[in-house]
């Protein structure tokens, strides 16, 4: 949804992120591979494009330099990821923790996320029911 604010090297470490993150409990599901599809898609890159493999320190140290908005927006994104298929995992929280821990994402902020991307991801399956 957002993006599109990223700069290049934000995108690729954001992609980084959201294949670690969908790795964390030994199933990426298929609407977590649907929801990195799309991630794809809207940072411009080529369905084709590989995602590293890198380690969760390693990504979060990529965003050090980023803004606090940037941070915000990856958090964002990702807490739809892992919504995505109706299952948060303790490993996936712990990861979460992590990333809202590394980019000082206020208690308050990151509770006002959950409520918005769980009101989301229910409307978009609402709407999803309906249209197929």
């Amino acid at each position: 949804m957002y993006l599109n604010r990223l700069k290049y090297e934000e995108k690729c470490s954001f992609l980084e992120l959201a294949k670690c993150i969908s790795e964390v409990d030994g199933n990426t599901s298929s609407e977590e591979i649907l929801v990195i599809q799309q991630y794809i898609k809207e940072v411009g890159f080529h369905q084709n494009w590989e995602i590293l493999s890198k380690s969760l320190d390693e990504i979060l140290e990529s965003f050090n330099k980023s803004s606090f908005l940037v941070k915000k927006i990856i958090l964002f994104e990702i807490l739809i990821l892992v919504h995505s298929d109706n299952e948060f995992c303790e490993r996936e929280e712990k990861v979460i923790r992590r990333l809202t821990d590394s980019f000082s994402i206020p208690q308050e902020d990151y509770d006002q996320l959950v409520d918005i991307t769980n009101n989301l991801v229910l409307n978009l399956k609402q709407v999803n029911g309906i249209l197929f």
